[in-house]
């Protein structure tokens, strides 16, 4: 069943800024990359290098949910089938990578935690976001810059998976495929950070090739439980909600007495079980 009008104008008007503030911390992230290359503690003493605006795995979910967001909510005409073309394209690769990066990110964060993962001297610090203390000293827009940062930082690791997931379970879009595009994206990506992180410039902090792994390992099994769910393989977890209540009735005692007696092979007399 389809989202109401009221609701889905709600979503709307709740994930757009979300969404614009996701992308202009990114810009802003981008402009200073150099800058804000000093804030992350792991990779602090080796040369700068653009590349991790471009291959961290957020960037990615940050990109296919919001391409999926504004199609949805925007984008017209829809398909045959009430949905948006380019929406319902870009989930099938969206969906399971975004629900790998909120499942591994919870790990990633509590193994690297703000205190240990931002260098509070090189940069201003706040939750898990850092700007750089060489840029300005505008309290103002530094405030300003690091609440939109944590304000994106929760909106691609924690808020983009249940929006995606609602969508899906709402039937607004459909996850109607059996290739595993997203696990092939995720692995393409994946050798692409290992080599680069390798043969270059620190990237994740941790163990990259284990964070890899994992990160592949989540996607594909979240991909195995979405076919699984479209083909209705899943029905049996919600079978108990769609049986009705029955209320044992003085006749049903009855029946099942009778049952019992027939199936020990002895002689049934209604009469008698009635006078009982």
């Amino acid at each position: 069943m389809a989202l109401p009008t009221t609701v889905k104008r709600i979503i709307t008007i709740i994930y757009t800024p979300l969404f614009l503030i996701a992308q202009f911390v990114w810009l802003v992230d981008s402009i200073y990359w150099k800058e804000h290359w000093k804030c992350i503690q792991c990779r602090a003493d080796e040369k700068p290098a653009f590349k991790q605006q471009f291959l961290y795995f957020t960037c990615w979910s940050m990109w296919f949910s919001l391409v999926v967001f504004v199609t949805w909510a925007y984008f017209t005409p829809p398909s045959s089938s009430g949905r948006s073309v380019l929406a319902q394209r870009v989930i099938r690769v969206a969906l399971p990578h975004v629900c790998t990066v909120m499942v591994t990110y919870i790990y990633y964060a509590a193994t690297n935690p703000a205190t240990s993962f931002l260098d509070a001297d090189a940069c201003y610090t706040l939750g898990r976001a850092g700007f750089p203390k060489n840029v300005t000293d505008n309290k103002a827009m530094v405030n300003f810059l690091l609440v939109c940062a944590n304000i994106s930082d929760n909106t691609v690791h924690y808020l983009s998976a249940p929006l995606l997931l609602m969508l899906l379970f709402s039937n607004e879009l459909e996850y109607d495929l059996m290739i595993p595009y997203s696990t092939i994206f995720i692995i393409i990506l994946g050798v692409a950070v290992g080599i680069a992180d390798t043969y270059g410039s620190r990237i994740y902090c941790g163990g990259l090739w284990f964070n890899v792994g994992m990160s592949i390992l989540f996607n594909f099994v979240f991909h195995v439980i979405f076919v699984l769910n479209h083909r209705g393989k899943l029905a049996f977890l919600c079978r108990c909600c769609d049986k009705e209540t029955h209320i044992i009735s003085d006749e049903d005692l009855e029946e099942e007495a009778k049952g019992k007696k027939y199936a020990n092979g002895d002689d049934f007399d209604d009469d008698k079980l009635s006078q009982k």
